[in-house]
């Protein structure tokens, strides 16, 4: 949902991102159709005296003045697998073996890819993952935010403990139903 809370200096704007948004036009755009309607009601009932100063908008702008808070999105952003090897970075992907099961599969890392893995402070042999679409979400917030502050809340591991030689592996992990089911099943998260 994107709304934007109008007042008299109409300086104050709104902006709320589904879990994976990103600011771009197409994406927002999906969500908020599917959304708009229902969060109008909820706001009619819940706040009636703000039904008249949230409208609802079709891209984000260009421009924008204020805060935006985004809790865990950067967690619901895709990631490159990556193994950091004596022989060099390469990236983790999704093949199917022999027997039609998913498997992993490596190729050699791309020029970006590489660049940001090789400036962490990681020892190979590692395997775990670096999110560049979060990289560039963030960036793009830093070109559209005229004045204020972007707040991410992620409560994730410090650098240190992330790439902990023990955490071997990454922190990709699947759930189904709240439950850990296991780590392999993640690869289907890993496509070329």
């Amino acid at each position: 949902m994107k709304a934007a809370v109008t007042t008299e200096d109409r300086r104050f704007e709104v902006v709320e991102l589904p879990a994976a948004g990103t600011p771009d036009k197409r994406c927002h755009r999906r969500a908020h159709y599917h959304q708009r309607e229902r969060q109008h009601q909820r706001l009619l009932q819940a706040h009636p005296e703000l039904v008249g100063k949230v409208i609802w908008a079709d891209s984000l702008p260009d421009e924008l003045r204020g805060v935006i808070v985004g809790n865990e999105v950067l967690d619901a952003m895709p990631v490159h697998g990556v193994h950091w090897t004596d022989a060099g970075i390469a990236e983790r992907g999704v093949t199917l073996d022999a027997d039609g099961h998913f498997a992993w599969a490596e190729r050699p890392a791309d020029a970006a890819l590489a660049a940001a893995a090789t400036a962490l402070p990681v020892a190979a042999p590692y395997v775990g993952e670096i999110g560049l679409a979060g990289r560039a979400w963030t960036a793009e917030w830093a070109h559209r935010l005229e004045q204020g502050a972007l707040l991410l809340i992620d409560y994730g591991l410090p650098r240190h403990e992330y790439y902990h030689p023990q955490r071997h592996g990454g922190t990709v992990r699947c759930h189904y139903r709240r439950i850990l089911i296991a780590t392999s099943c993640c690869i289907k998260s890993f496509y070329y």
